[in-house]
């Protein structure tokens, strides 16, 4: 359970799929390899309008979008990461005139992360991507729109913290847009609380335009496509878009390296954009150490995470201290708090029975030896000189006799 806990929330947002951004918990560690697959549904039938009041689609009118992505990306150093992966819309919108599908492989991305700051409670690490769209805009189309039609770069700057059990997060980052779109700002911040074997969590996420549309004063120009394709719906292709998403998610592990994220998202506020709701799941697998490395500690939590449970990138478990268990009513418990080390009262007891040998069996050792030797002189010593001292005494005592006569 431990092992689970430690690196079921590694992965707990996808990297720039639909603007519902962010994924702060990326591990990095060298020589892990890591596999997202994802799908999205999102359905709209109301816009936010250029003041920001939710305005309906005509009636019978919606946009719908399921989104099928998947990402790959490998652990080059501890630090240093790189990322592949593509989108495929499959749309549909209906109008009084209509109802239209389009089914598209309409974007590719590319990109790196790298670890700037890393503590055991705080780490910030910077994601630059690139998106080239396969998907071409129309002003004369018929086919409903998956996306923007627009290539994007997308500088992001993540930040994560670690509270044992909490682990909030914030990101800011820009979308620099093709085809003469709106720049934008992207951002959003969230935390999930972690139990043993699932998680809960909310996040926010939200971008706004910074720098205008070539068609900032034309907005027909780019109208038109939407009210004619996406049955009025500004989902994608509107003049100086913004918005604010909410999101909530839950995690499970289905095994050690496999874990699934289900969530929903709910557009609360914005101007010149689709409102709407959805959901989608994730399926997120890890393999560690498959392209070499794999043994070093990792920068950054899950940390210590990855895959394997050795990345410092995952987030990490904080051991609490154990807690005395409660004494029921009436019965003794020793008082061991009373200043006194306790250390003195415990048995000793030897860990091998190898240390416990009989005397006759066990063997001196080099010093005894020669302590022993030492001792066997001093007493020949002694005992030669008694000897000399008896010899001594006997002849005194006939040299006495001698006088006498």
């Amino acid at each position: 359970m431990k092992k689970n806990k430690s690196v079921i929330f590694l992965f707990v947002l996808m990297s720039s799929i639909n603007l519902y951004a962010a994924k702060p918990y990326q591990v990095f560690k060298e020589g892990q390899f890591d596999l997202d697959i994802e799908t999205q549904y999102y359905k709209s039938t109301a816009n936010f309008d250029a003041d920001g009041k939710k305005t309906d689609l005509a009636t019978g009118n919606y946009y719908q979008i399921i989104d099928f992505s998947s990402a790959v990306r490998w652990g080059f150093s501890d630090n240093l990461g790189f990322k592949v992966g593509f989108n495929v819309g499959n749309a549909e919108s209906s109008n009084f005139i209509a109802t239209r599908t389009n089914s598209v492989f309409n974007r590719i991305d590319i990109g790196a992360d790298y670890m700037l700051l890393d503590t055991s409670t705080f780490q910030m690490f910077a994601e630059l991507m690139y998106s080239h769209s396969l998907e071409k805009v129309s002003q004369s189309g018929d086919q409903v729109l998956s996306s923007n039609g627009a290539s994007e770069i997308k500088p992001t700057l993540y930040a994560r913290m670690d509270f044992d059990d909490f682990y909030p997060f914030a990101y800011i980052g820009a979308n620099a847009r093709g085809e003469e779109l709106s720049t934008l700002l992207t951002y959003g911040g969230g935390g999930e609380f972690r139990f043993e074997s699932f998680g809960l969590g909310a996040a926010i996420n939200g971008f706004t335009s910074v720098k205008d549309d070539k068609y900032t004063n034309q907005a027909l120009v780019r109208d038109n496509v939407t009210t004619n394709v996406n049955g009025g719906s500004k989902k994608y292709f509107s003049i100086n878009p913004s918005l604010l998403s909410s999101e909530f998610f839950v995690n499970f592990a289905l095994v050690d390296e496999a874990f699934i994220k289900l969530y929903a998202i709910y557009d609360v506020a914005g101007s010149n954009m689709s409102q709407g709701l959805g959901g989608g799941a994730q399926v997120t697998i890890l393999f560690d150490g498959l392209f070499g490395g794999g043994s070093g500690s990792g920068s950054g939590s899950s940390n210590g995470s990855s895959g394997g449970s050795s990345s410092k990138s995952k987030p990490r478990s904080v051991e609490r201290p154990q807690k005395p268990k409660p004494t029921l009513p009436g019965q003794f418990q020793e008082d061991t708090q009373d200043g006194v080390n306790q250390d003195y009262f415990k048995p000793v007891t030897p860990s091998q029975d190898s240390y416990v040998q009989p005397i006759e069996e066990s063997t001196p050792s080099a010093s005894e030896q020669e302590q022993q030797e030492l001792r066997d002189r001093q007493e020949q010593q002694e005992l030669k000189k008694q000897m000399n001292e008896l010899d001594y005494t006997i002849k005194l005592k006939k040299a006495k006799k001698k006088k006498k006569k």
